[in-house]
């Protein structure tokens, strides 16, 4: 699912919102972000990115739902999580006002 999770670099414009990140970036400045948990937040995002991905490059029979399992996806979300977590780490806590 690596192209998959690559593929949410233009990801539907209702699948993940600014605000969804900074909720996740305020969970973790309160401490009460679960990593554990977070996949949860990128879900609908890898979602949205497989039917986008079918739309575009698979054949007019094809289903997202067959072509990447929910292992796929959840293995695309995790790795959604590490970039969040990147960015937090390295973007957010630089431009954060204190």
């Amino acid at each position: 699912m690596i192209y998959g999770s690559l593929f949410t670099a233009s990801p539907p414009r209702r699948a993940t919102t600014p605000t969804q990140i900074g909720s996740l970036a305020k969970k973790k400045d309160r401490n009460v972000y679960d990593k554990r948990l977070a996949p949860k937040a990128f879900v609908r995002l890898t979602m949205e990115a497989a039917k986008k991905y079918i739309r575009d490059f698979g054949s007019p029979g094809d289903k997202w739902n067959q072509t990447f399992s929910p292992v796929d996806l959840r293995h695309a979300a995790v790795q959604l999580v590490e970039q969040f977590e990147a960015w937090y780490a390295a973007d957010y806590q630089s431009t954060k006002r204190g």
